[in-house]
């Protein structure tokens, strides 16, 4: 043991920072060099904000909200099809569907379930994750297949059925 315990973001602190009234002097400087000038936030690029942690314990999701309230402009790299497609979510994206401040990337090696299941352990299949496309393009959210990781042997092997589903 390392003597390190796993904690979570601190939702209120990032909340007040990206409102203006940050807390602590990371919060002033984020505030001040990103969040005031409603640069981009991505979400995703190194931490998934669909996985199986937000789906059980749910931290993420009052900083969507108010991201969704401040009409912030965010962008959710995803392979969380589960958490994005239960009902509590969809109903916070539905509620600001009309501002399109969301955007959503959803993560796929594979169409193959077969493959993806050995490839891609503990997340949703892509048959479930091109479902959370079609609910959040009905939105009107921009949504798009992201091919990541894409490899060789593996992706290739189901490339055009992939395209196709995420096409339609």
């Amino acid at each position: 043991a390392t003597g390190m315990e796993l904690t979570s973001v601190d939702s209120k602190k990032l909340i007040a920072a990206l409102e203006g009234h940050p807390t602590e002097s990371r919060g002033r400087m984020m505030h001040e060099l990103f969040y005031k000038r409603k640069f981009l936030f991505h979400w995703g690029g190194l931490a998934d904000g669909g996985d199986n942690f937000e789906l059980k314990n749910g931290i993420g999701y009052e900083i969507m909200s108010a991201l969704g309230d401040l009409n912030y402009p965010t962008l959710f790299s995803t392979k969380g099809a589960n958490t994005f497609l239960n009902k509590k979510y969809v109903d916070l994206f539905s509620r600001h569907a009309k501002q399109a401040n969301f955007a959503f990337q959803v993560s796929m090696v594979s169409n193959d379930e077969k493959m993806a299941a050995k490839v891609e352990v503990g997340v949703p299949p892509p048959k479930r994750r091109m479902e959370m496309i079609r609910e959040y393009s009905r939105m009107g959210y921009w949504t798009i297949l992201r091919l990541r990781p894409y490899i060789i042997g593996v992706s290739d092997e189901s490339i055009d059925s992939l395209l196709e589903d995420a096409f339609d």
